[in-house]
């Protein structure tokens, strides 16, 4: 695995806002390599990562990741993209064409002929992390990844996020309070 230069995402008065609330106005950030957005419920931390995966228009500012205004984006928001009748295997199998990285359900801790739905919300969640990490993209974003997984499962994650800043991807994350995490992060309040 060649190492690549660290990314850097650059938000400059971003603002957005639902027809009935300002979520934030002159957001002004800038992180090399990886950032965790950490405020209470309701601050806007989703939304957030939504603008910047390009989900959401912002209704003002601009946002750079290495001096470009496009990037691409893998995005976990929720196990929702998972197929509840299609088995770990067959999830990963979609992904290999995808990706060069090594997808198999044993590391995952997962019998791979197992159907989605019967597996724990963890394990669901650790799937589809492990999915949205492996995509060819030049930013990672999700949202709340430590909820529902043990300490291992963290680990696990950790060093999945890890790996795709080693190869110059910009990771993003968000969490209603500070997860132990194995790599710098700048840390952003909402």
């Amino acid at each position: 695995m060649s190492v690549m230069m660290g990314s850097v995402l650059k938000l400059e008065s971003l603002a957005f806002s639902y027809p009935n609330r300002q979520l934030f106005e002159d957001l002004n950030y800038e992180a090399s390599c990886a950032a965790l957005c950490c405020g209470n419920n309701g601050t806007g931390k989703t939304t957030l990562l939504r603008v910047v995966a390009g989900l959401l228009p912002p209704i003002n500012g601009t946002m750079t990741l290495n001096g470009k205004t496009t990037w691409r984006t893998s995005t976990f928001f929720d196990v929702s993209v998972l197929m509840a009748k299609e088995t770990v295997a067959s999830h990963l199998k979609w992904m290999r064409p995808l990706t060069d990285e090594t997808l198999d359900a044993e590391e995952l801790g997962i019998s791979g002929d197992v159907p989605v739905r019967l597996l724990s919300a963890g394990k669901r969640r650790l799937l589809a992390l492990r999915l949205a990490s492996a995509m060819p993209a030049d930013m990672l974003v999700a949202d709340e990844p430590f909820a529902h997984l043990d300490g291992q499962a963290c680990q696990l994650v950790n060093r999945w996020f890890e790996r795709a800043i080693a190869l110059g991807r910009f990771v993003m994350l968000s969490s209603p309070v500070l997860p132990s995490l194995t790599f710098h992060a700048d840390i952003w309040n909402l």
